[in-house]
């Protein structure tokens, strides 16, 4: 990861700003469709386009995030930072910001850790991820106990 040359961090970059543009201009179209597709339809959207550009903008996405960083890192970053913040909140757009929050202080935090525990910046990355994870899980787990609790508390009396 870190002899990743100028201009392979150029064309990561360029479309990493071509999906990003591509997403903030359609991101309520491509929400209704990721979970309503009938009603995306219905609603006179072009739920083809959208599914195939939904599916564009992830192929290059991986394309860029392969070349700069590797497999593990790519499939690493694609996951982990939804998955912990889908665990940490529940709106939606919320969800976008937390995700890159994640996943920015986890490159930040693992490339910084591996200098001083010399080990590879991707693996570190990646565990300072499944830390993160874990601790959302737990964090919700314990918020839905609790809830539970409360609902037969609440039933009870």
């Amino acid at each position: 990861m870190l002899g990743v040359e100028t201009h392979e961090l150029w064309t990561s970059g360029m479309i990493s700003l071509g999906v990003g543009l591509m997403l903030m201009l359609k991101w309520k179209d491509w929400l209704l469709h990721s979970f309503d597709p009938a009603q995306a339809r219905a609603s006179g959207l072009w739920v083809n386009w959208l599914h195939y550009g939904l599916l564009a903008a992830l192929s290059l996405t991986i394309v860029a995030t392969l070349s700069a960083a590797g497999l593990i890192l790519a499939i690493g970053l694609l996951i982990a930072p939804g998955a912990i913040a889908f665990l940490t909140v529940r709106k939606f757009s919320t969800m976008l910001w937390v995700s890159v929050i994640v996943c920015m202080t986890s490159m930040l935090l693992g490339t910084y850790a591996s200098f001083f525990l010399d080990s590879a910046p991707a693996p570190t990355i990646i565990l300072i991820m499944t830390a993160l994870f874990i601790v959302a899980f737990v964090r919700r787990q314990i918020i839905t106990r609790r809830t539970s609790l409360q609902r037969v508390e609440d039933t009870l009396s």
